[in-house]
């Protein structure tokens, strides 16, 4: 079994039998995994030995609905042979819930740090994080340990989704708007960090056109300082502009997340792509994405004609792999 503190979880030491080990497991009959009689199954699984006797023990004390300390330590040798059961970490919540200690919940956090890097794109560990941390109420490391999550891959989506998380429940937003203008300028492409921009501008600025116009802006020189066909700034760009005044409205409804404001509302949208499209070389990697914001200011002015005329374009030349799709979006 693992130590508590999570010491030997990933050392792979050698597979010594529960009973042989401890006389605290003797009381236990441990379960097998139900199989239909005479019947192996299509293909039957080959596991670890480690894996059946975790599991087989595991059941018994489901079985009995016992919340204990062995059973505690069990979750942790469980989540190692398989740490996507989400039936582990919820016991080992349970436990942690009902018998805990302040410092079982401290050591919590710790384990989690120390197995965080190797499991992180693990659903459930994630959620586990966010109860632990929840019942400690204390986020001061947090930050800490997300820099070294995003190092390992800055578009980890648990990450950024835990962060939004913690940020917002603690109210942590000083800060961020520095930590991500960073991270935008380390990595312009990284989809993720924009994304989280937005949720920052949503969260911390008031809402109206000087704000989007700086947003907007900002995502404009981005794309110049580094490349046209960087999709990122262009998809932020249309994130907070509405083609009518419909669907203006209806995104500026009350605990709205995602408000917009009409497109006509500021023509220097249409004026910079009407400039792109004559500073950079017609069919360039890109150009396809000045034209789809392009046609959104041509239907917010109504110009059925004109929005028509590049969605032939893009259908013909700029994103011929998407022919269909802008056939379909043909205006009658």
């Amino acid at each position: 079994m693992a130590d508590s503190d999570g010491e030997s979880l990933y050392e792979g030491k050698e597979y010594i039998p529960m009973d042989e080990k401890l006389d605290k497991w003797a009381d236990v009959e441990p379960i097998e995994q139900y199989t239909q009689e005479n019947d192996p199954g299509v293909c039957k699984i080959d596991y670890t030995p480690g894996f059946e006797e975790a599991m087989r023990y595991f059941r018994a004390l489901l079985n009995s609905n016992e919340i204990s300390r062995r059973m505690l330590e069990l979750t942790q040798v469980v989540i190692k042979v398989n740490y996507g059961c989400y039936t582990a970490w919820y016991i080992r919540r349970k436990c942690l819930d009902e018998i805990g200690t302040e410092e079982d919940w401290q050591n919590e956090i710790k384990y989690l740090n120390k197995i965080g890097i190797a499991l992180e794109k693990n659903y459930q560990i994630w959620h586990h994080r966010r109860c632990i941390v929840q019942k400690l109420n204390d986020p001061s490391n947090e930050k800490q340990f997300m820099e070294g999550i995003l190092k390992s891959d800055d578009k980890n989506y648990h990450a950024w989704s835990y962060r939004i998380w913690f940020i917002k429940y603690f109210n942590l937003f000083d800060g961020e708007m520095e930590f991500i203008e960073k991270m935008i300028q380390d990595n312009p492409v990284n989809n993720s960090a924009w994304s989280y921009r937005y949720f920052l501008v949503n969260h911390t600025k008031e809402f109206g056109k000087e704000t989007v116009e700086q947003e907007i802006q900002y995502a404009f020189q981005q794309i110049k300082d580094y490349k046209l066909d960087n999709e990122a700034p262009w998809v932020y760009i249309r994130g907070f502009l509405a083609k009518t005044d419909e669907e203006a409205k209806r995104s500026q409804r009350p605990n709205s997340s995602a408000k917009r404001i009409i497109i006509t509302d500021f023509p220097f949208v249409k004026e910079t792509c009407l400039q792109m499209l004559k500073d950079y070389e017609e069919g360039a990697h890109g150009y396809r994405f000045i034209n789809i914001l392009l046609l959104d200011y041509l239907i917010g002015e109504g110009l059925k004609e004109e929005a028509n005329e590049v969605i032939d374009k893009l259908a013909t030349v700029y994103d011929p792999i998407r022919e269909n799709y802008w056939k379909y979006r043909k205006i009658s």
